[in-house]
């Protein structure tokens, strides 16, 4: 039975060439359209989701509320809030700053200038990362080791193993002294789909930053991306709104810089928590943008997006089922005349389900092709570096199938379940299609 759909779909595409070539045309180019919205949208909410434990790992972000002045948001927050969040409650396991920093770099009497990140002992436990050359254990087990990317390591070394060479930092806020780093290992470059990047990876030594307090030792200034892991089964809600009471009782007291004897430190100054796979879409909402390490993302176009996808391929699915009841007055003399031979409803229903199910699968095969014609232009135009990866993933492939598949089926569902169901008699007798008025009320909707 399906041996025989099929070979009577495709030589029904063959008969009808003009037809069919439109008929695949105009839904491959909606699928097409679909698909690349669809690859824009999954990269948006995608942000940072491929860490390790990301879905355990949180940013905690300050809100200033001084009177007389709109209220301050900011993605930072002050040097030793990691120390003491980690110290106060249980259900933080571990936590870290990135404390972002521009310091020249001498090597092979050039000067350079590099971005490097300073983090704290537990980055690793934090952040997942494999390194691709040296131990991720002992890496950064003293403040003259540092950690470079890829691509910062063939800015200095070439193709030759950094591992042991040395690069002499000058760092903003550390008595502006030449400091000899040791590189002991290589971090991949970070993916595009991540909030923060990594070019290279020092530890913070605080005694170095003596002369500039402001930098990790005041508690009122807001320089630091702090970051905080909580212990399996835990998350930011086990905390709940004991944040207030850290505030009002760890925070150093405020009193006397208060404007108000009757307020509290938490009444000027509030914290919270974002899970930092929201962090892409929400932080600029949330805690704006302040300080944030790269570009953050538009939840309103990722929304109108995702509703444009929608729309395109609604429009693609009606034209195509515009062009499939087109041919109706045909069928419904073959309908008859199958039926009239002894063809039941069920078997010119599949009969029909097949022919459009097989039509959309083959406007899936050019339009995976019109996807990866058009990906580039995409990307340069959303500067953005969006793979297809149609097979490197199942959801990928799964994703696409169910789309054409139901493209398929909704285009099918009039003509398998409407004509199947025509009375021989009726339209023999009438010389026509014997479709009525339901058809051109159908039509007209469409």
């Amino acid at each position: 039975m399906f041996r025989y759909n099929f070979l009577s779909a495709l030589k029904k595409l063959f008969r009808h060439r003009q037809y069919s070539y439109i008929n695949i045309g105009g839904l491959a180019f909606g699928l097409a359209a679909c698909w690349l919205i669809l690859l824009f949208v999954r990269s948006e909410i995608g942000y940072d989701r491929w860490i390790p434990g990301s879905e355990q790992i949180y940013r905690l972000h300050s809100v200033a509320y001084i009177p007389g002045r709109d209220a301050m948001r900011s993605t930072r927050t002050s040097g030793p809030m990691f120390r003491a969040l980690k110290s106060t409650f249980e259900e933080i396991e571990y936590s870290t700053r990135l404390f972002y920093s521009n310091p020249r770099v001498f090597h092979d009497g050039n000067v350079f200038n590099q971005s490097v990140t300073l983090v704290d002992r537990d980055f690793f436990n934090v952040f997942d990362l494999p390194l691709l050359q040296g131990d991720r254990n002992s890496a950064l087990s003293d403040y003259q080791s540092i950690i470079v990317s890829e691509s910062t390591a063939r800015r200095f070394f070439g193709t030759v193993s950094p591992l042991g060479k040395t690069l002499s930092l000058c760092c903003y806020g550390s008595d502006d002294k030449n400091i000899d780093y040791v590189v002991t290992g290589v971090l991949a470059d970070t993916r595009e789909d991540t909030h923060f990047y990594l070019d290279a990876i020092a530890l913070i030594d605080e005694n170095r930053y003596l002369n500039s307090p402001n930098l990790f030792d005041s508690w009122t200034s807001m320089n630091n991306n702090t970051y905080v892991k909580f212990a399996a089964g835990k998350n930011a809600e086990s905390i709940g709104d004991r944040l207030v009471w850290f505030m009002d009782n760890i925070f150093p007291d405020m009193s006397e810089h208060m404007p108000d004897p009757n307020l509290k430190t938490s009444d000027i100054l509030k914290l919270s928590l974002m899970p930092i796979t929201d962090i892409h879409l929400n932080a600029r909402e949330a805690a704006s943008d302040t300080g944030d390490i790269r570009p953050l993302g538009n939840k309103t176009l990722v929304v109108s997006f995702l509703l444009i996808a929608i729309l395109v391929l609604g429009i693609a699915t009606i034209n195509f089922l515009n062009l499939t009841t087109a041919k109706f007055a045909t069928r419904a003399r073959e309908v008859s005349m199958r039926k009239v031979l002894g063809a039941s409803q069920r078997e010119v229903a599949v009969q029909f389900l097949s022919e459009t199910v097989i039509t959309s699968l083959l406007a899936l095969l050019v339009s995976v092709f019109l996807v990866i014609l058009l990906l580039p232009w995409f990307n340069q135009i959303l500067s953005t570096d969006l793979q297809l990866n149609l097979f490197s993933s199942g959801s990928n492939l799964l994703t696409l199938l169910s789309i054409t598949l139901l493209a398929g089926l909704i285009a099918g569902s009039y003509p398998s379940f409407y004509i199947s169901r025509l009375k021989p008699a009726r339209v023999f007798n009438a010389g026509r299609s014997g479709d009525g008025s339901q058809r051109g009320i159908f039509k007209n909707v469409l």
